[in-house]
């Protein structure tokens, strides 16, 4: 693993490093893969991650890298769950129960990405329990924390759930805080 001096972006080594992927995916590091001549390179629709062929030339091997700063910078930051009780998004916070804490940890683990209905119940009540009616209730819940931070909890149907900023944040107006 490498990153150049004046970039944020993390170069793999494809496949020999590909055990470092999940960390600098839920970190939301930007990487470019390089892929080893005879290897097939992993099809993802990750906007941080791009890969391209070795041998390269350096010219392509830059414009790769500035393409990934540049969708990098585009994509708006993840929440945080630090794991106290809180949701933390673009410098703001609030705090949420600990039934909360489990299912908006699913939700920001997929930031951006639809999070099943059985993935939520199974991170609100690891155990197992939980009703559908519950579920339901957390979710509002949730809905109602997330307001503030300019965050919002979208239904897609018979699919499960998304995280995503309100339309305001995606436009770069912030939301008001409370």
């Amino acid at each position: 693993m490498n990153t150049l001096a004046t970039s944020s972006v993390v170069l793999i080594r494809w496949p020999d490093e590909a055990d470092e992927l999940d960390g600098l995916r839920m970190r939301r590091i930007p990487r470019l893969l390089l892929v080893a001549e005879n290897e097939s390179p992993p099809t993802d629709g990750d906007p941080f991650q791009d890969w391209i062929r070795l041998p390269a030339t350096d010219s392509d091997l830059h414009a790769r890298i500035r393409a990934l700063e540049l969708r990098a910078q585009a994509t708006p930051d993840a929440p945080e769950m630090p794991g106290d009780g809180r949701l933390r998004y673009l410098g703001r916070w609030v705090e949420v129960s600990p039934i909360g804490e489990r299912m908006l940890q699913a939700l920001v683990a997929g930031f951006e990405e639809v999070v099943s209905a059985a993935e939520m119940q199974a991170a609100a009540w690891p155990t197992g329990g939980g009703s559908a009616g519950a579920l339901r209730i957390h979710i509002l819940r949730i809905r109602q924390a997330l307001e503030p931070l300019g965050l919002e909890l979208k239904v897609v149907r018979d699919r499960g759930y998304v995280l995503q900023p309100t339309p305001s944040q995606q436009s770069g107006s912030p939301s008001p805080a409370r």
